[in-house]
């Protein structure tokens, strides 16, 4: 489960905070529905669903207004969900945590809503991230430090019927550690136009 490789990722934000991210570096999101926890959140090679994302869905402003930071990322000591077999170590939180039922886990349960492919309905993440910092923390206890997470993601509707393919699929990294941010710069959108 272990591996290591880089990849390129975007991060779109205003252009006045993308000035700030590359004098003074990026800024951790703590957010209680951070999907993958805590985190400096990017999509790995879809600048333009960066934008997309913090245009549309955040109102973060207009296109105009955006830019986007390019980053080289390290992909090592991460819980890559791309990869099976980190799913039996969030499973086995979940499982855990289950067990447990403490009243905090138990009220994450009840908030969560079922996730159904293809809905563009709008859920909470607080479920997944829950389990995910209690992953991490599980292995932080065997002295195991998670840099980051990635996993892929379903959104939105199919693109057409009966498809598998969803509107605005994407991987999602969620760098935990900034070490693993190998470079960043200020990156040219190239909007992708239908043929």
């Amino acid at each position: 489960m272990d591996k290591s490789f880089t990849i390129r990722a975007y991060h779109a934000t205003t252009r006045e905070r993308a000035e700030i991210i590359l004098r003074d570096g990026f800024l951790s999101s703590q957010n209680s529905y951070d999907w993958l926890g805590e985190g400096i959140y990017f999509f790995q090679e879809a600048p333009n669903f960066a934008v997309h994302w913090a245009s549309e869905d955040r109102k973060e402003g207009t296109i105009e207004d955006l830019a986007i930071v390019a980053a080289d990322i390290a992909i090592a000591g991460f819980i890559d969900l791309l990869d099976h077999e980190w799913g039996a170590v969030l499973r086995a939180a979940y499982e855990t945590l289950d067990a447990q039922g403490d009243e905090e886990f138990r009220a994450v349960q009840a908030k969560q809503k079922p996730f159904v492919v293809g809905s563009d309905e709008r859920l909470g993440h607080w479920l997944d991230r829950y389990v995910i910092e209690a992953s991490v923390t599980s292995l932080a206890d065997r002295q195991k430090t998670v840099t980051g997470i990635r996993s892929a993601f379903w959104e939105g509707p199919e693109l057409y019927p009966n498809s598998h393919v969803m509107d605005r699929q994407h991987i999602q990294v969620a760098v935990r550690d900034p070490s693993a941010i190998r470079n960043h710069w200020l990156a040219e959108l190239r909007p992708v136009r239908a043929h």
